[in-house]
């Protein structure tokens, strides 16, 4: 894409319950300004040796799996955005989920990212760390985070 009119807005999603709710706000976004989006999903990188027990080949098999499912989910999401009106594409690669966001943040140059967070607290963070962290962090573009909502 290599836009660098930051007439788009990148939308990271891990397809939990919180992506319509986050999809909403990116579709209201752009709707205002006239922006395109990508949805974007990162899935983990090549599973090590040490995950083998089940055997490579079955690894990679579901690997395999998850990554085409993640592609149709993808486009899924990009194609309700078309079909409100806004211009937008499904993304899916490979790698560390933070880093990726913000390899694609700085090569695409978007005006925002609207990411959502799972609402971990405090030590969950410290010994896991957070993705939403890490991005806010690095971002080279603003962050616009929408909250995670548990029912009462």
């Amino acid at each position: 894409m290599s836009d660098t009119s930051g007439k788009h807005i990148l939308v990271p999603v891990d397809f939990s319950d919180e992506t319509e709710p986050i999809l909403y706000v990116a579709w209201s976004t752009a709707e205002a300004f006239g922006d395109s989006v990508t949805v974007l999903h990162v899935v983990p990188a090549e599973p090590s040796p040490a995950d083998f027990d089940a055997g490579p080949q079955t690894v990679r098999d579901q690997a395999a799996c998850d990554a085409k499912e993640a592609h149709e989910k993808a486009r899924e999401f990009a194609e309700k955005l078309r079909g409100k009106g806004v211009t937008s594409r499904a993304l899916v690669v490979q790698g560390d989920v933070p880093a990726e966001i913000i390899k694609h943040a700085s090569r695409d140059h978007p005006r925002l990212i609207v990411m959502g967070t799972h609402g971990h607290g405090a030590l969950y963070n410290a010994l896991m760390g957070s993705v939403s962290e890490a991005v806010l962090r690095q971002a080279p573009c603003p962050v616009l985070f929408v909250p995670h909502r548990r029912s009462p």
